[in-house]
């Protein structure tokens, strides 16, 4: 992985959902990978996107921001439930803005953390 790809790490306690570094904002550019990866113990999570239009900034045909690579797992937007610990996505935009939820299964039902990725030059 070269110095400008970025690791996301998301753990969970009690029910709560974080992500370091930054909250899992980050800036990114075209090409680079984004993994996302379990912290603390192991478990299941999924990632939903969905594009936030911001004035200036063209807005992306379609809610993923890695192309076909790798493909949604759920419809357009979505990761899946990722059971492996960890998910990579190479970004397939120039500039865009996108944001995400990252869901997670704890005892009290779904815990959720809402951060945002902004991709652009």
């Amino acid at each position: 992985m070269d110095n400008d790809d970025k690791n996301i790490d998301i753990e969970e306690d009690a029910c709560t959902v974080t992500c370091k570094p930054t909250g899992g904002n980050l800036r990114a550019r075209l090409g680079h990978k984004i993994k996302w990866r379990t912290r603390g113990k192991d478990f299941r999570f999924k990632l939903v996107f969905r594009i936030r239009p911001v004035d200036g900034i063209p807005t992306p045909p379609v809610p993923w921001p890695f192309g076909t690579n790798p493909p949604p797992a759920e419809g357009d937007n979505s990761t899946g439930w990722v059971s492996t610990g960890s998910f990579t996505g190479t970004l397939a935009f120039e500039e865009a803005v996108f944001e995400y939820d990252v869901y997670v299964p704890c005892p009290s039902g779904l815990a959720v953390l809402d951060p945002m990725i902004i991709v652009g030059k």
